[in-house]
C-alpha cells in the first residue's frame, strides 16, 4: 500500500528549504471546519512553525493525505458504494451551482 501520509511527511521533513506555495482561494479548494481536540491543535501549530509552514496548508494538506489513505483502504465493495455516493453528490452540486448562476433577463 502507498500511504499518502507517509509520503508528505517524507517530503516534508526531508527537505526545509523547497518553495512552498498553498493556494487557499481557488475553486478546486473548499474549506472545512472539524473538531481537533485542542491538544492537537497545539501540536498541529507548533509542527507548523518547525516546518516553516502555514497553519491552515500543513493541516490541509495532512487532512487530504488521511483522506486518500482512507479511501484507498475501502474494501471493493464499499469502494463501489463510495463512488456511487460520490457521483450522486457531484451531480448534486453542479445541479446547485447552474441554480445559483441561473440569470432572469426579466423577459416574460
Amino acid at each position: 500500500m502507498n500511504s499518502h501520509l507517509t509520503d508528505l511527511l517524507a517530503q516534508l521533513y526531508g527537505n526545509r528549504t523547497i518553495e512552498y506555495s498553498c493556494d487557499t482561494h481557488s475553486s478546486l479548494i473548499r474549506t472545512v471546519k472539524s473538531p481537533v481536540p485542542v491538544q492537537l491543535t497545539l501540536d498541529l501549530a507548533a509542527l507548523a512553525e518547525l516546518l516553516q509552514r502555514d497553519l491552515v496548508c500543513l493541516s490541509g494538506d495532512l487532512l487530504s493525505a488521511a483522506i486518500q489513505d482512507a479511501i484507498s483502504q475501502l474494501s471493493p465493495e464499499r469502494k463501489i458504494e463510495w463512488e456511487e455516493i460520490k457521483t450522486a453528490q457531484a451531480q448534486a452540486e453542479r445541479k446547485n451551482q447552474l441554480e445559483s448562476i441561473w440569470w432572469d433577463a426579466g423577459c416574460p
